[in-house]
């Protein structure tokens, strides 16, 4: 596809892996040494593997990668990590996807309240906020509040963020296989953490092991609307607990100000869990 965007015939494009990336290499120096800028947008990448054969060898094109995770490149990248949206963002995507399908449609203006709400049920996810506008664009004279209402049902949420070849629920499928079985059990405890952070005490809790054997270097985005709700989702029997959890858990969110008031730099998060729209980005220049 890259060497078709670069303007190669089919008929030309070799029939194994190196020379293409050979050629693919050597159209982008091409460019380069015309001082034609490209930049190239990997998206979605799932291994660092997938990602080597298609990185520049020159040192003028810039490369954007997107992932799930983190990429073990080690080629001196720039880490970004992309937060999912806020409310606000989300009414915001809504309301103009809303107008592009169709001009004129002043249903989130009208309905502010139940807006906010559908964008809250969507968890700022981007995905889901464009399903949500796309059913609402199918059906004009659908209030608001009808598709906040059945979204408000969490076990069918994800079925009603599903429309055509777009689902929500495939988005965190996919990150879910990539999890070691350890990590699985974790996401699927997840449901029954109280709070809406995770500390490593909480993810210990929950696991029953040591929070040094639980915790990770690298900071995770904690549990959310769409992790609680996929985490109930599964088709997998969720694990059983450890019966110190309830109690635990029972003192905890008789003090949420007090976990609230916790210095971020003191917080330690758990495993990683798959993300919910926290998109691992890095940038080559």
């Amino acid at each position: 596809m890259l060497l078709r965007a670069l303007a190669v015939p089919a008929q030309h494009i070799p029939p194994d892996v190196q020379s293409r990336t050979l050629l693919y290499r050597t159209l982008l120096q091409g460019y380069a040494d015309e001082g034609r800028r490209v930049l190239v947008v990997l998206d979605n990448a799932s291994a660092g593997e997938d990602v080597r054969p298609l990185l520049p060898a020159d040192a003028t094109t810039a490369v954007l990668v997107t992932s799930r995770h983190t990429l073990a490149l080690h080629l001196g990248e720039r880490l970004f990590d992309l937060n999912v949206l806020e409310t606000g963002d989300s009414v915001a995507l809504l309301r103009r996807l809303l107008r592009r399908s169709r001009p004129g449609d002043t249903r989130v203006d009208r309905e502010p309240e139940q807006a906010a709400r559908i964008a809250e049920l969507c968890g700022g996810l981007p995905l889901a906020v464009q399903i949500a506008a796309a059913r609402l664009a199918d059906t004009p004279a659908r209030p608001l509040a009808s598709l906040a209402e059945a979204l408000g049902d969490a076990h069918r949420r994800l079925d009603g963020l599903h429309r055509e070849d777009r689902a929500v629920r495939a988005a965190f499928d996919l990150s879910y296989r990539v999890l070691t079985e350890r990590q699985a059990r974790l996401f699927r405890l997840l449901a029954l953490n109280a709070g809406p952070d995770l500390a490593t005490e909480a993810a210990a809790r929950l696991t029953g092991e040591d929070p040094h054997d639980v915790e990770e270097p690298t900071g995770t985005p904690p549990p959310s609307t769409g992790t609680r709700t996929t985490g109930t989702a599964r088709d997998e029997p969720p694990p059983t607990p450890p019966s110190r959890t309830s109690g635990w858990n029972a003192s905890t969110t008789r003090r949420p100000r007090q976990a609230a008031r916790r210095p971020a730099s003191s917080r330690r998060w758990a495993t990683p869990t798959p993300r919910r729209g926290r998109t691992r980005t890095w940038a080559r220049h």
